[in-house]
């Protein structure tokens, strides 16, 4: 009997479909595999975050579990793609459901955990073991309270008066444990901070608007606290870093070159005789020796060669004397003086 050559198209056709029957047999073969999750907890909440009652729930510190699991499953590999694909690498566990809803510290076989999950229940693989095997889970029933806001700033910083949150009080959506810490004594704070202070001008009292505020971080350990409302105004007063000391009077001096000397005679209103009210401004340590006398600043009022002669009426006076980081702020400088020649004695026409 004679047989043709293959038709080409039915090669083809012949080739294809022991492509697809190989593919579908790999595809139903049993194999194993493992994935990496993040385990995500969650509470029964549905993503309501103005509840203020019901459970929450954290990973139990201190065990060193940052959430990630190595799950190793058996199945078919379409099954095990499919699952990969649909959970892109991460697998919830819900309070009530897949571990104790009392509030409290629990134990959690995680394979068990997992493979009753929603995550895992109707994926037709099966969960041979699971990296770590057990860890541990806390469970806090939520609350909310009223606490007053207290107001802290940097280091150093030096205030007129203590600082004031408006409003006062704020309202705190927390676990119980969470609550209780705070109402023993570990505040709600509003922080201020350098680069909000920095613009104010001590001694005005001024409002730093929408400072966020906040429980310590040691406190909320994890936990989800919200403070309503997040952000208050603080009504704040600095204190200047640079004391300062008025000086009721400060008698004025004139100052000739010597060159001038016994050639004027100067006289200084007497309404002039006096600086008043200067205010000198510095480090406390050096105003104290001003008022201790230890250090005397005087008045000066300085006359040139060209100001005598012109005869001026007027000249402004400086404080000297001043000790190193101490400036001066005279309200009134200007003094005024009446400037004459001395009279000079020709020689004794009864002399030789």
């Amino acid at each position: 009997m004679f047989f043709g050559r293959p038709n080409l198209r039915t090669v083809i056709v012949v080739t294809v479909l022991a492509a697809l029957a190989w593919a579908l047999a790999e595809s139903q073969t049993l194999q194993t595999s493992t994935i990496s999750v993040q385990v995500v907890l969650a509470d029964r909440s549905e993503g309501d975050a103005t509840r203020s009652e019901g459970l929450v729930v954290r990973a139990a510190p201190g065990q060193g579990w940052d959430g990630t699991a190595e799950v190793t499953i058996a199945g078919s590999a379409a099954l095990i793609d499919e699952l990969a694909d649909r959970l892109v690498g991460r697998a919830t566990l819900t309070v009530g459901p897949d571990f104790p809803s009392e509030p409290g510290t629990h134990e959690v076989d995680l394979r068990e955990a997992l493979r009753g999950s929603e995550s895992f229940r109707d994926a037709g693989v099966t969960i041979e073991s699971v990296s770590p095997a057990r860890v541990e889970v806390q469970v806090g029933q939520l609350g909310a309270r009223e606490f007053p806001v207290r107001v802290s700033v940097p280091e150093g910083v030096e205030l007129l008066a203590a600082p004031t949150a408006s409003p006062a009080v704020v309202r705190v959506v927390a676990p119980e444990s969470v609550l209780n810490e705070i109402e023993n004594g570990l505040a709600v704070e509003a922080t201020l901070t350098d680069r909000e202070l920095g613009p104010l001008v001590p001694g005005r009292e001024e409002v730093v608007a929408g400072v966020r505020v906040a429980a310590p971080a040691d406190v909320r350990g994890g936990w989800p606290v919200r403070v309503d409302p997040a952000r208050v105004d603080i009504r704040v007063q600095l204190r200047s870093k640079a004391a300062s000391l008025t000086v009721p009077t400060m008698p004025v001096q004139i100052l000739l070159a010597p060159s001038e000397l016994g050639r004027w005679t100067i006289t200084v209103e007497p309404a002039d005789q006096d600086l008043v009210d200067v205010v000198l401004t510095g480090p406390q340590e050096q105003l104290d020796r001003i008022g201790r006398g230890e250090v005397r600043p005087v008045a000066v009022v300085g006359l040139s060669f060209a100001e005598l002669e012109a005869g001026v009426e007027s000249a402004r006076a400086r404080i000297y004397g001043l000790p190193a980081g101490v400036r001066a702020e005279i309200a009134r400088d200007e003094v005024r003086v009446r400037i004459e020649r001395a009279a000079v004695e020709g020689p004794d026409p009864a002399s030789p």
